[in-house]
């Protein structure tokens, strides 16, 4: 009697490292490519859809600093908002929400939402 013997090997960490790596070539490569900033959030979500198995979804944001007119910012007991822009999406809904948070972050009940259009 003749019979074959394959020993079983694990290949997940390897599948995933390669995948990894081919994700972050494909950013490196888009990113690149981008002119402005505008143009830097589309570049990135082309990038991550190439890869649906590492990044079902994905939900990008900006950051940027509120703009209170007529507030002194030199107060101690002043805090300073920064604004979440959503900037895109992958694998979810689009939905436009701006977030105001303070950059302490004390409690929950200091996020206020805003949605935009």
């Amino acid at each position: 009697m003749l019979g074959l013997y394959n020993a079983p090997f694990e290949t997940t960490r390897q599948t995933r490292g390669a995948r990894a790596m081919q994700t972050l070539l494909k950013l490196a490569q888009e990113t690149a490519l981008a002119k402005s900033v505008a143009t830097f959030w589309p570049k990135i979500l082309t990038a991550l859809s190439d890869n649906e198995f590492d990044f079902p979804f994905a939900i990008l944001y900006s950051v940027a600093d509120d703009e209170e007119d007529g507030v002194s910012q030199s107060s101690e007991n002043s805090q300073s908002f920064k604004s979440c822009f959503l900037e895109g999406t992958l694998g979810v809904c689009l939905f436009s929400w701006k977030i105001s948070i303070p950059s302490t972050l004390v409690g929950m009940s200091e996020i206020d939402w805003d949605m935009q259009g």
